[in-house]
């Protein structure tokens, strides 16, 4: 313990059986019945009749992937996928790797810099990372605050619509607070 080490003694009686299971890279066939596994699950929590499966693009995807994260990972590229494609009739097209990756990454930040600073949008079509670019000037706002709050609501919706979530039928605050800003101001 005084090096930060786990004590020999304790592994040894934890360890009265090891399996050791080769990456999920390395196992044919398990890849594409894992993912319809985890995607059936997803598709029944979120209330899907059935579940269409993956068109042979995304199929290929998944099975391209080195898994580095091994079995959660995929779970949760599976499960992200399915989650966020909007028609449960039509076969999942969609997958999304690296749910940190944005357009709004500086090129060369994030847990991969050599990748391509690239991301899908959700409908499988690559977007290229903004570079920074002065922002153009602002003309014809006399009310920059009430110009800010519009414009900031209107971010909140397109992301709610994005997403599936309909504040309104939830009541959600957030949204609440956005349309009533400066009523009583």
């Amino acid at each position: 313990m005084a090096q930060d080490r786990f004590r020999a003694d304790l592994l040894d009686r934890l360890s009265f059986e090891v399996i050791t299971l080769p990456p999920l890279r390395a196992r044919d066939g398990d890849i594409p019945v894992l993912a319809d596994y985890f995607a059936q699950r997803m598709a029944a929590e979120i209330g899907w009749k059935s579940w269409p499966g993956w068109t042979d693009r995304a199929a290929a995807q998944l099975e391209a992937h080195p898994w580095p994260g091994n079995v959660r990972e995929l779970r949760n590229v599976v499960e992200r996928a399915v989650y966020r494609w909007p028609e449960p009739e039509r076969k999942v097209d969609a997958l999304v790797f690296d749910p940190f990756a944005s357009v709004w990454q500086p090129a060369g930040e994030g847990r991969n810099s050599d990748a391509p600073a690239t991301v899908a949008d959700g409908e499988g079509i690559e977007i290229k990372a903004l570079t920074a670019a002065p922002a153009a000037p602002v003309t014809g706002v006399s009310d920059l605050k009430a110009a800010v709050d519009g414009y900031e609501k209107q971010l909140l919706q397109a992301a709610m619509e994005r997403h599936r979530f309909r504040a309104w039928e939830w009541r959600c605050p957030l949204v609440w607070a956005a349309s009533h800003r400066g009523a009583s101001d």
